[in-house]
């Protein structure tokens, strides 16, 4: 059988689940082997020998190409192997304007960037995969030693928060991001004027004080005016012309001393036409020179003051003048699967008010390609009829988590795409129609296979009555176009799915689980109270009574489509009114 092996970042998981469920529609006969795939990589392997034995088994290799994998590790390791190994490779981009290596950049890929659903897409790779796999030979490999395990892989540049979000193609900025674009923009000019500001402030000051810093004046006593300096804040502004005029003294004044008070009313009027904030960082004050100090003391004094100055006015000038525009992160979308399932957990209405909830049920697809329905957490009666001997002692049932069950009968389409297995051929043969001459075990095998279970009895009535407890699946009265029975049967089973007898779905929109065919439970047919493990599955082939219910295309009785109603055969009989269809754990 031959196998395809999917190489893929964790980032486009969702998008390689579905892109695999359509190869798998169209090869059905196809080996899809990726990673985290049911029949790949399970707790104990060797992963990485695993991988290597995965690429070599397989006769074509599909590079999924996005930026992120290609930049990781453990796909260029992938795709190194596989091309020692010389197989046939398929490259599909996953999204625009991804950047190819030189080495992919010679190998023409399938564009899929609008999706892993888009048909035209689909049609070009299912061509590309149908003349690789024609072409796949066993070449020898290169002469190289098989390529080794990658290091750890850098964290990727973004993650798969959203489970169920599909990679988007590039689209054009929006008018918001425009619009946050222009404000970062505006942001970015306000604080370039402001640092110009500052640097035009400080070159003031420095030609400023350059003249104290290179006096030279012989030391000298300065002599104290008997006036006070006014403070900064009376300090006139000067005019490029102006010039300060000097304190009155009683004697002639020192060359020194009239020079640094000269100089210390110049940085003030400098300060105070740069920013307007002499008096707030008052200057004066801390520029006061004790009537004792030399030329000297009083320039280091006058220095020290501009210093101070300057550095608490450029302090001051970083202070934003602009209120930042902020755009809050978009709120994530809720995962409607999450979403449902939290509304599963916490549901203790009837059948309408989860009607109210999922008109016609809540269904997901997994990722075997079939589709199942929820059925929430809830209490109900099991056993409709306390006449019937095998319907006494209905107890009351309560399921504390939600489970999913199989929309349909299982198909003979997904029973042979997912390798079912059955000694007998079916007697009614068509794609759409249930399976059926199947055993109990090849029924359990198959839905182990798909990583589900056999539903128990009390969950198959629940899916099929509610706590509602329905007669019938749709309602309290037989409606014979709702069911596959002897009336209308013409002798065999018929087809199922979305669209056909709609009106006789359950409260969780299951389909068909009255007529057609029975359907096998994991319950060994005993007494509801029983003391014995009624789901005692110990492996062997023993004549141990299975249950069957939902009646079959063969049956006339009405009674017999209840959704109460119990019948049983032995697990090693097969026959053409028996199929299944299968449950998992939420």
């Amino acid at each position: 059988m031959p196998q395809v092996f999917i190489s893929y970042s964790r980032v486009d998981s969702t998008f390689v689940k579905r892109l695999c469920g359509h190869i798998q529609t169209a090869f059905p006969d196809l080996i899809l082997w990726r990673d985290d795939a049911p029949h790949a990589l399970i707790g104990g392997d060797n992963w990485w020998e695993e991988i290597l034995r995965a690429v070599a088994d397989s006769d074509v290799f599909v590079y999924v190409l996005s930026n992120e994998s290609i930049s990781s590790l453990y796909c260029q390791a992938e795709f190194t192997e596989a091309r020692r190994l010389q197989k046939r490779i398929v490259t599909i981009q996953a999204r625009d304007r991804t950047e190819l290596t030189d080495e992919l950049d010679d190998i023409q890929f399938v564009d899929m960037k609008d999706g892993p659903d888009d048909p035209e897409a689909l049609q070009r790779l299912n061509a590309a995969l149908r003349k690789q796999l024609e072409q796949a030979k066993n070449r020898r490999p290169l002469w190289k030693p098989a390529t080794p395990k990658p290091r750890k892989d850098a964290p990727p540049t973004r993650t798969a928060e959203s489970p169920e979000i599909m990679t988007p193609p590039l689209e054009r900025p929006t008018a918001e991001q425009e619009a946050l674009r222009a404000s970062r923009s505006g942001v970015r000019w306000q604080i370039i004027g402001v640092a110009v500001a500052v640097v035009f402030g400080t070159a003031v000051l420095i030609v400023a004080i350059l003249p104290v810093l290179r006096d030279d004046a012989p030391t000298a006593v300065v002599q104290a005016s008997d006036t006070p300096r006014p403070a900064a804040s009376d300090t006139p502004i000067l005019g490029a012309s102006d010039t300060a005029a000097p304190p009155p003294t009683d004697g002639p004044p020192a060359a020194a001393s009239l020079n640094a008070q000269q100089q210390l009313a110049t940085i003030e009027a400098a300060l105070t036409q740069t920013a307007s904030m002499a008096a707030i960082l008052n200057v004066s004050q801390t520029a006061a020179v004790p009537q004792t100090a030399t030329a000297a003391e009083a320039t280091q004094r006058y220095a020290a003051a501009e210093a101070t100055a300057a550095a608490r006015l450029l302090a001051l000038s970083w202070t934003p003048t602009f209120t930042p525009t902020y755009t809050p992160s978009p709120t994530p979308t809720p995962d409607p699967l999450q979403t449902a399932l939290d509304a599963a957990r916490r549901f203790t209405g009837s059948n309408v008010d989860w009607g109210a909830l999922y008109p016609g049920g809540f269904e997901h697809t997994f990722e075997d390609g079939v589709t199942m329905v929820l059925v929430s957490a809830g209490s109900f009666t099991i056993g409709a009829n306390p006449q019937a001997g095998d319907e006494r002692d209905g107890s009351r049932i309560t399921f504390a988590a939600p489970f999913w069950i199989d929309l349909t009968e299982v198909t003979q389409r997904d029973f042979d795409r997912l390798g079912g297995v059955k000694a007998n051929a079916n007697t009614f043969d068509g794609d759409l129609r249930p399976v059926e001459r199947i055993t109990w075990f090849e029924a359990r095998d198959f839905c182990a296979r798909r990583g589900a279970r056999l539903p128990t009895e009390a969950e198959w009535e629940y899916a099929a009555r509610g706590p509602d407890e329905r007669v019938y699946p749709w309602g309290d009265d037989f409606i014979a176009d709702h069911v596959v029975y002897s009336g209308n049967s013409g002798g065999g089973t018929a087809d199922v799915g979305p669209g056909i007898r709609e009106g006789g779905a359950s409260w969780v929109g299951a389909l068909d689980m009255s007529g057609n065919v029975w359907e096998w439970m994991s319950s060994l047919y005993l007494p509801y109270d029983s003391s014995v493990d009624r789901e005692a599955d110990t492996g062997d082939r023993t004549y141990v009574q299975r249950v069957l219910r939902g009646g079959s295309w063969d049956n006339d009785d009405t009674d017999v489509f209840r959704t109460a109603n119990r019948d049983w055969n032995n697990p090693e009989v097969e026959d053409s009114i028996s199929g299944f269809r299968c449950a998992r754990s939420s």
